[in-house]
């Protein structure tokens, strides 16, 4: 009942840890809905384009021949030069506003800007061809001075070139929005806060597991952990480098890249650390088939965003598959790690991909925090086993020690007792006081001595342990040993114990005698044990 218990706290640490913060996330949301207004992709506006030549500064009617209305997400710039055209709808909030105000424009170009007529700042240089461009910055953050707006609809005009572009998911141009200048500055804080919140959480969980590792707890299992943690710190710090930082768009390749290495590390760490507690070191073996696919995957994908959900998908969806299978026939705990394989891919569906200040990350603190408790929980177990295993070790060391200072010049009566020792040629005696213990072997006796020597006696392990002196202890059912001849006693984890004997052999000792042996060991008992126990 106890087990069920504690994993039932356990499991509500997890829901809670998720649930908590989804509702900070949607809090979070609503916090960043008072922006005056705005242009994205995510909206799909038109924007105006027009071819550009070189020299030409000033804006052109966007009405002129040539000219043509297109998306953010389509736009191809002509020639290698050209002029775009935004139009803000009036906004009563941005009119009225008495805080000064701002303008941010994000794309993999260099750019020139133009508010309703007037230049309002640049971000590198556009040109015609790639030797006269100097790239801007992927993100573009200024103030607007209030003279520069008008009553009603407000005109972006930008002079762009994006000679430096590559791959599908670097666009041109992907927002422009203007909106408070205190609100511009702390947006990207703002969005980010749940993904500095996953990051927090994954880097003390990186360093937690590494630390298990190091002491050699589970260490496979544990460094994979860290390695998942790591991986996920990794893709959190690349997914927001652009609103902690400016850098030139044409890192912007370089980045998108490594997320899509880090979605896909991910994934297989994830992949090898539940496949392992089902096949072992096959689970490295089927990860690196999957992974050879995932790769050509991903290579043959020209989207980077798709790439990395390809990354992060397909080792997650083998394990659920192997997983579920391995449920279906009755593998224990394969139905849990089948639910959190299965959990991350519906999760992916539901958010179309996106991992940062969505619900994956979420999920998979969860599923970190709940294999944290786990390892928790088995710590405090194995601390409490070692110190029970150190006031035990004292104890014997105690009664070896009355032992040694009890010794006397007169004989000792039972080194001086014998047994009699049925071999397969003979019948003899032996003296008790040279016998180190007794192994049982099916149908004979494994009598081992003091100095090393073994002999084979034909009778059962039962009938010697009647034959022999009380000082003779029963510690498993398949050992009996000597108390004079211990040396030292380790507890394991699984409750029960190995005994170090003085001729450098180590005998098991069951989990039901450990108790036992422990308590009369404490009172100096070690020679009635046998017959207590």
């Amino acid at each position: 009942m106890g087990e069920y218990l504690s994993m039932a706290w356990r499991i509500w640490i997890l829901f809670g840890v998720v649930f908590g913060v989804v509702l900070f996330q949607v809090e979070i949301g609503h916090e960043n809905e008072n922006r005056h207004t705005q242009a994205s992709t995510r909206e799909n506006p038109l924007i105006d384009v027009c071819p550009a030549v070189a020299g030409d500064f000033t804006p052109p009617d966007f009405s002129s021949p040539g000219c043509y209305s297109t998306s953010m997400q389509r736009l191809e710039p002509v020639g290698g030069m050209v002029w775009v055209r935004i139009l803000f709808p009036a906004s009563e909030a941005l009119n009225a506003s008495a805080e000064p105000l701002g303008m941010s424009v994000i794309g993999s170009s260099a750019r020139k800007y133009f508010l309703n007529g007037r230049s309002i700042g640049a971000t590198g240089e556009p040109g015609l061809t790639r030797a006269e461009e100097k790239p801007g910055l992927l993100e573009d953050m200024f103030y607007v001075p209030g003279d520069y707006l008008t009553d009603g609809a407000q005109e972006l005009v930008m002079l762009m070139s994006c000679h430096y572009r590559r791959g599908a998911g670097a666009q041109c141009l992907d927002m422009a929005y203007i909106a408070e200048y205190e609100h511009i500055q702390s947006y990207g804080l703002l969005e980010n806060i749940p993904a500095l919140f996953a990051y927090s959480v994954l880097t003390l969980a990186t360093v937690f597991f590494a630390s298990m590792a190091v002491r050699g707890f589970d260490r496979i299992g544990s460094t994979l952990l860290s390695l998942i943690c790591a991986a996920a710190v990794l893709h959190i710090v690349l997914k927001c480098l652009h609103y902690l930082m400016s850098y030139p768009y044409t890192l912007q390749d370089a980045r998108m890249a490594l997320i899509t290495l880090s979605s896909f590390l991910i994934g297989a760490f994830f992949a090898v650390f539940v496949m392992r507690k089902f096949v072992e070191h096959k689970a490295f073996a089927i990860m690196a088939i999957v992974s050879v696919f995932t790769i050509i995957l991903m290579a043959t994908t020209s989207d980077p965003q798709i790439a990395a959900r390809f990354g992060l998908a397909v080792p997650v969806l083998t394990t659920a598959l192997f997983t579920a299978g391995w449920a279906v026939g009755g593998r224990k705990n394969a139905l849990q790690y089948s639910a959190m394989a299965w959990l991350i891919a519906l999760v992916m569906v539901i958010q179309n991909g996106e991992f940062v200040v969505h619900v994956t990350f979420y999920t998979l603190i969860g599923i970190v925090t709940f294999h944290f408790v786990n390892h928790t929980g088995i710590l405090d177990r194995r601390f409490d086993q070692e110190e029970k295993t150190k006031k035990l070790e004292q104890a014997l060391q105690r009664v070896q020690a009355e032992l040694t200072a009890a010794t006397k010049p007169e004989p000792d009566p039972v080194s001086d007792e014998q047994v009699l020792v049925k071999l397969s040629d003979r019948t003899q005696y032996v003296r008790v006081g040279s016998i180190s213990h007794c192994n049982g072997a099916r149908d004979y006796v494994e009598i081992c001595f003091v100095d090393g020597k073994e002999i084979l006696h034909n009778g059962s392990l039962q009938e010697m342990e009647k034959a022999l002196p009380e000082v003779f202890v029963r510690v498993h059912r398949s050992h009996i040993v000597n108390a004079q001849q211990i040396q030292s006693l380790t507890r394991q984890a699984n409750g029960g114990g190995v005994l170090k004997m003085r001729n450098g052999r180590d005998i098991a000792v069951s989990r039901r005698i450990m108790p036992k042996m422990k308590g009369l060991l404490d009172k100096g008992s070690a020679p009635v044990l046998a017959r207590s126990a």
